[in-house]
């Protein structure tokens, strides 16, 4: 349990310097966005983001520890992300269709973070930590649900000609953020399975690389459809999750908790690219892109499936006797996730 302790402790640091970035962020965008909407749920966001500083602040509390602000690099390139398409399409008609996506992927992000941190607490049995972390992430969620009910009403056209244009703008840029997303893992992943500990985690680690090189063939093919260039946008955001798991695996090297680090910071990978993937499928009947919906569907059923997989390999190593191969049922548990973990079936 001390290594968990350990990561628990270092995920709260991370997350803490991830909130601390985002109240800066939120006050930012809320003065770039264009509706008053929107304006609104980034300036009731930002309170909230505010609140959960200080119960962060409570938590460290609890475990008489004083925080220490671990870089968030994952959070830290959601963030460039946000603000450089603020600036970007700053006076353009889809401005807040750019900031709501930035603005899911974050809370994506934080939902993938919190649901871990509660997770480690309640396993950890730390109750007071759990409680308050329980309430944020119930916070995020419901943050989430407000940017999703506006998807719809950034993409409709408000009549100016220069609307189509820049959406197709925006389109395209999401489609090479996520390609260069996608190429970043697929060189990544080989890395993740070689330090991950367990046989499972090592299967559906390998078995994600392959479906992440599909992946990378599908976009091309959505490219080539477009007659547009397979090129590649920084995505900072997979860049940053990347960073962050290279200083976790740097930290927890023959840690008995290396194998939750990995999960953690998967799990918030694949939480970005669902996020990315729902956002091109929103948009694209409003280019009249529907042909290119199959690649998009694909790709986000395997992210979506793979987020599942992670789960129940969490689960898995949170039952000491089946990570130790004494479970009466090992065999049978075994096929059930590798099964999952292949999607097959």
């Amino acid at each position: 349990m001390k290594d968990l302790e350990k990561l628990f402790r270092s995920e709260l640091n991370s997350i803490y310097d991830g909130e601390r970035q985002l109240v800066e962020a939120l006050n930012k965008l809320e003065q770039k966005a264009g509706s008053q909407e929107l304006k609104t749920a980034l300036k009731e966001h930002q309170l909230e983001t505010r609140e959960h500083v200080s119960r962060l602040k409570q938590v460290f509390g609890d475990l008489s520890e004083t925080p220490k602000r671990k870089p968030c690099h994952g959070l830290t390139g959601i963030i460039d992300e946000a603000l450089m398409a603020a600036e970007d399409f700053k006076g353009h008609p889809v401005l807040d269709a750019a900031l709501v996506n930035a603005g899911q992927k974050a809370e994506h992000f934080e939902i993938a973070t919190y649901g871990t941190l509660c997770s480690w607490a309640d396993q950890l049995k730390y109750d007071s930590a759990a409680q308050f972390l329980k309430q944020t992430l119930s916070e995020e969620k419901n943050a989430e649900q407000k940017l999703r009910g506006l998807v719809d009403s950034t993409v409709e056209s408000d009549g100016r000609p220069e609307f189509e244009r820049d959406l197709k703008i925006l389109f395209l840029r999401q489609m090479r953020e996520l390609y260069d997303a996608e190429n970043l893992l697929a060189a990544a992943l080989p890395e993740v399975e070689f330090y991950a500990v367990s046989r499972i985690l090592k299967i559906a680690v390998h078995h994600h690389c392959s479906q992440t090189q599909n992946h990378v063939f599908r976009l091309r093919e959505a490219f080539r459809e477009m007659r547009e260039t397979a090129d590649r946008t920084p995505c900072d955001a997979i860049e940053g999750i990347i960073d962050d798991a290279q200083v976790d695996v740097m930290e927890f090297l023959g840690n008995s908790a290396l194998d939750a680090a990995l999960i953690a910071c998967a799990q918030k990978a694949e939480h970005y690219e669902i996020t990315a993937y729902r956002t091109l499928l929103k948009w694209a009947p409003a280019l009249e892109e529907e042909d290119l919906t199959g690649y998009f569907r694909h790709n986000l059923a395997d992210e979506i499936a793979t987020d599942k997989t992670l789960t129940l390999a969490a689960e898995w190593l949170r039952n000491p006797k089946a990570a130790r191969g004494e479970s009466a049922k090992r065999s049978s548990e075994e096929a059930e996730f590798l099964k999952l973990a292949t999607h097959a079936g």
